[in-house]
Order: structure tokens, then sequence, then C-alpha cells
């Protein structure tokens, strides 16, 4: 079988720590953000695809509930266990998480959903057309499908620090998968929606860390690092992690650029 060209596994932990470190140190909130946003009304279904560890399993569920409906699928089973553990106060039959790869076939649904939510989640998919158009079928008259990730100018500082660091430039890949839903998504959008029903916002933001060994946590648990460090020895690694708080401990307090793309089509029949 090919290797596929966006294929990613989150490493143990990697996701949870960037998840803490935006929570502490991003001047925006994408929990408080989505409900302002988006009207989920109380008893919507809501298909959160590619969920992770369930990092929105709980606001959706906030929403949406008593009466409503949430289904959280993800690939990694780690991360679904975790999930599992986040969301094991809620009612079984009401808030639902599977192992589930997007870029298989979905599992047979008993009723459709007011709204699709991809978290940065399916700018990994080896098959955009088919995946959008599958998810778009999934939806109410009236739905809403929902793509957020990383925005174009998306950590190009952090970016830049890697390659000064590491002397590793990032692929075509890395830079096809920030680029993905600005390049890629919004056209198709605009094809498998009507244009009127399609909206596509860039949003920034900034990470600020006091202390040298949060950023450096933080530039530690990403793709970026994990690819720029790729075959290279454990010692090798380990000067590098000390060449980064050196570097970092002289730019205080230390800043990281954000950048998401939230684009949005509703469905009309």
């Amino acid at each position: 079988m090919p290797e596929k060209k966006f294929a990613y596994e989150e490493p143990k932990n990697a996701l949870s720590s960037r998840i803490a470190a935006h929570q502490k140190y991003s001047n925006f909130s994408l929990h408080e953000w989505l409900p302002a946003h988006f009207k989920i009304q109380k008893g919507d279904r809501i298909l959160d695809v590619g969920c992770g560890n369930g990092n929105f399993i709980p606001l959706f569920w906030q929403l949406c509930g008593p009466d409503g409906f949430v289904f959280g699928m993800d690939k990694n089973p780690q991360l679904i266990e975790e999930a599992k553990t986040k969301c094991a106060a809620f009612p079984k039959d009401k808030v639902q998480l599977a192992v589930q790869d997007f870029d298989q076939p979905l599992p047979p649904f008993s009723k459709k959903f007011n709204w699709v939510f991809a978290i940065f989640s399916i700018y990994y998919t080896e098959d955009s057309i088919k995946l959008l158009a599958t998810l778009k079928d999934l939806l109410v008259p009236g739905g809403k499908f929902v793509v957020i990730g990383p925005g174009p100018a998306n950590v190009l500082d952090l970016t830049n620090f890697s390659i000064q660091l590491t002397g590793h430039t990032p692929n075509a890949e890395h830079t096809g998968r920030i680029r993905r839903i600005a390049d890629e998504f919004r056209p198709l959008f605009a094809k498998i929606f009507r244009p009127e029903d399609v909206s596509y916002e860039e949003i920034d933001s900034v990470m600020e860390f006091p202390v040298a060994a949060d950023y450096a946590d933080y530039y530690w648990s990403t793709l970026l690092w994990r690819e720029s460090t790729a075959g290279r020895s454990p010692a090798e690694v380990e000067a590098l992690k000390k060449e980064t708080l050196r570097c970092v401990s002289l730019n205080m307090p230390a800043r990281i650029k954000k950048q998401i793309s939230c684009l949005s089509g509703r469905k009309r029949d």
C-alpha cells in the first residue's frame, strides 16, 4: 500500500500538552469563540470528526444536551480512551465515541446531523473530495459543516525559528497542511454547497510564554519538531533541546503568532 501523503499519528501526550499550553498562554479561546459564532441548539445532533482526546465533546454536550446527541470519532485508540474518561459522566446513549479513520467507510448512522465539526483534523485526509461529500451527506437540510484548522500564516515565526535551530526546511507536505483549508477545501466547499452558503475567515492570535521551558515544551510537542529531528540520534536531539532553551531565553517573553482558518457551509436540501 502506498504511503499516505498527509498521514499523521499523534504521539502520546503531545496533543494534551499543546491543548494545555493554548489554554494557559493564548489570547484566544476556541471554546469561547465556537458557541458565540455557531448557534448550536438544545436537541441538536453533532458529529465531531477527528475528535482527538475529546477536547470539544464536553462543550458540544453542554450546548446540545440533555436531548441532543454527540458522536466523536478518531482513528487513535489511545485518544479515544482519553476521551471516554473525559466524558464518563455523560449519558452513554447520548454521547458516543468510536475508533474510526475518516478515510475509511464511516459507520451507518440512524439519523443525520445538524452539525458536522472537523476541528484540526480532516486536513490530513488523503481524498478531500470524497470525504467532504460524504460528510455533507450526513447533514440534515439546514445543517452546517464546519472545518477549523491552521491558517496560511500559522506559526510562521515558530517555523523560522525551527529552521534556524535545526537546519531543516519543512517539506511540501508541511506547507500543504497549513494552507490546505484555504487553498483546497475552500474552493471545494464552493462547489459542494452553494457559494452564498459558504463562509470563510482567518483569526489571528498570540501565545505568550513567560518561561522559556514552556515555549520549548510546546515546540517539542509539535509535528514541526518531530519532522525536523527525524533520523537524528538521541544525543543530537538532546543537544538541540539545550540549544532551544538557550535561544528562547535570550528573547523573553517568547511569543508564537497563531492563525486559524474557519470554513463553514450550510446544506440547503
